[in-house]
């Protein structure tokens, strides 16, 4: 729920401190104004010190020491920037001239270019053919054999089997669906009210939650719970403990909830925390991901808790979804650029970060990764929730961005060097440029249509969904056969069409085309181009490659968004 409790902690903060760390930001900014820079570092370095996570702050931080000559330092702070957001900083600014000959910026350049390459080690799972359905977590059902997901906006749990999708409650509920737990036969999950539920604040349920138990087999719910004399709460994230107790978090009081006795009982709470996100458990320890700081650890036994020192480069803020995985935890973050997906390991008594791995970070489906499950050593998650397009209950989806669910392999997590030893040679990587979500224009810059152009089979294959503007479908599979050495695409459209290609990819374009029937040939050639698109051209030869005459030209437009 990354959006709205971001609104809400920046209430929040403001309400506490919000005037003074933004009144010595204002003064810094005057005294940077005025070239004034010693004052400026005084500044800065008192609103850095009461939002110390802040990557502006930070950013001007190292601003205002390299204006000091504090070279050091500035190279210091520069480089946490770029861990936390690697895109939206100019870290080559004139501000930083002094630093620029220096060995540490120039491995803080490095370190950008790096931190934006995409890491793909996902499989797509399903992409949701409802274009306006907010989801926020995705659970599976054993019996039913169906995936299920939590819908912000339609306040309901949908099924999805077979490219099939249906509520599974048969009337939606007062409150936004938003985090889910399976135990057994059991369904947990947690509902609030917010403006993206379509409530405002005269609705009666703004603002209020609910833990929900539903009979998986059956499809009803069984029961529900309220924190009483409560008259605010709004639930994210619903976890079973190692004994199997029911946890439930809430983001407005910054409180963990245990279901006792029929009753939700307040367990884990701290003033430091200022937007609690995603919970996990790892022995005796409770991992509490806080958006804005970063993790809290909670000791069960001594009944303390406190903040979890980081590494050098790794960023702990902006976890949404928190998951236990062997003796490390799953970390899902959207709040950092590029999206990413960590993998972090401890000593053996849980006080520190031993090690880190990003398992994978700016995949092409990642228009903002939320919550998910993990099963079989693999994490399956919302890859594409839509927070950004969600306004007072209503999706505005203009481009007709599809939600997607990933699947990434943790079985080698640990190995920051675990590749897939099938797959991962030039040739194999060859028609990469071609992944992402993209928006198709003519040549008179027309719309037509767009593609979601994934992975599957663990990297070893492509697979497109093309929509025409029209509503025309279509799907191909794309792979490397190292036995020919040859690329090869099977493609079928909704209204029949088929077609087999091969090729390969050789100056700068993939090319493939069928074999020659009654003389006719379909080749198709896709062209990356220096900005990031790509051109499609599609040329039928009806006198056996003698002429060719052009039946399609689309140029691809990466959907950012």
């Amino acid at each position: 729920m990354r959006i709205f409790l971001s609104i809400l902690f920046i209430f929040n903060l403001q309400c506490i401190q919000g005037q003074t760390y933004q009144s010595h930001f204002q003064e810094a900014s005057t005294a940077y104004k005025a070239n004034d820079y010693s004052q400026m570092l005084v500044e800065i370095k008192k609103a850095h010190a009461l939002r110390p996570q802040h990557q502006t702050l930070i950013y001007y931080l190292a601003k205002a020491y390299s204006l000091n000559s504090n070279i050091d330092s500035a190279n210091y702070w520069l480089r946490e920037v770029v861990s936390i957001d690697a895109k939206n900083y100019d870290i080559q600014s004139d501000d930083f001239e002094i630093l620029k000959n220096t060995q540490a910026y120039k491995n803080t350049i490095t370190y950008q270019t790096e931190m934006l390459k995409p890491i793909i080690s996902s499989d797509t799972v399903i992409v949701i053919p409802d274009e306006e359905l907010h989801i926020e977590d995705v659970a599976y059902n054993l019996y039913a054999k169906s995936y299920l997901l939590s819908s912000i906006n339609n306040r309901n749990i949908y099924s999805f089997k077979e490219g099939e999708i249906k509520p599974f409650f048969e009337n939606p509920f007062p409150l936004a669906i938003t985090g889910m737990g399976v135990q057994d036969t059991i369904l947990w999950f947690t509902g609030a009210g917010f403006s993206q539920a379509g409530l405002d604040e005269n609705d009666p349920n703004f603002e209020t939650s609910k833990l929900y138990k539903a009979d998986l087999k059956k499809g009803i719910v069984l029961d529900s719970f309220s924190v009483e004399d409560s008259e605010t709460n709004v639930f994210g994230d619903v976890i079973l403990s190692e004994n199997g107790i029911v946890l439930v978090s809430d983001s407005k009081t910054n409180t963990i909830y245990r279901l006792e006795n029929g009753k939700l009982i307040e367990w884990i709470s701290s003033d430091e925390i200022l937007s609690l996100q995603g919970v996990a458990q790892l022995g005796e320890m409770i991992f509490l991901a806080d958006y804005v700081q970063g993790l809290f650890v909670y000791d069960t036994v001594q009944n303390s808790i406190r903040k979890l020192n980081t590494l050098p480069d790794l960023a702990l803020k902006g976890i949404d979804g928190l998951y236990a995985y062997k003796n490390g935890l799953i970390a899902i973050q959207n709040g950092v650029t590029p999206h990413r997906i960590t993998h972090l390991q401890f000593d053996e008594k849980y006080t520190k970060v031993k090690s880190f791995n990003c398992l994978e970070k700016n995949h092409p489906a990642m228009g903002e990764p939320t919550l998910g499950y993990i099963q079989n050593d693999s994490l399956f998650y919302i890859a594409t929730s839509f927070w950004g397009l969600n306004e007072n209950g209503k999706v505005k989806n203009e481009k007709r961005i599809k939600p997607v669910i990933l699947r990434l392999p943790l079985a080698n997590s640990s190995n920051p060097k675990a590749e897939n030893q099938y797959c991962n040679s030039e040739n194999h990587r060859a028609f990469d440029f071609w992944l992402g979500n993209w928006e198709v224009y003519n040549k008179k810059g027309d719309h037509i249509g767009t593609n979601n152009v994934h992975l599957i089979q663990n990297g070893c294959g492509i697979q497109e969904n093309w929509t025409s503007k029209g509503g025309g479908t279509g799907i191909s599979n794309n792979f490397y056969d190292v036995k020919t050495e040859k690329w090869y695409q099977s493609w079928i459209s909704s209204s029949g069409n088929a077609l087999m290609m091969s090729g390969g990819f050789s100056e700068g374009k993939m090319q493939m085309q069928s074999e020659p029937l009654n003389g006719k040939i379909d080749r198709i050639t896709w062209i990356p181009q220096e900005d990031g698109s790509v051109l499609q051209i599609w040329e039928i030869s009806t006198d056996n490659g003698k002429t060719w005459k052009e039946a399609f030209w689309g140029r691809y437009v990466r959907n950012r968004e």
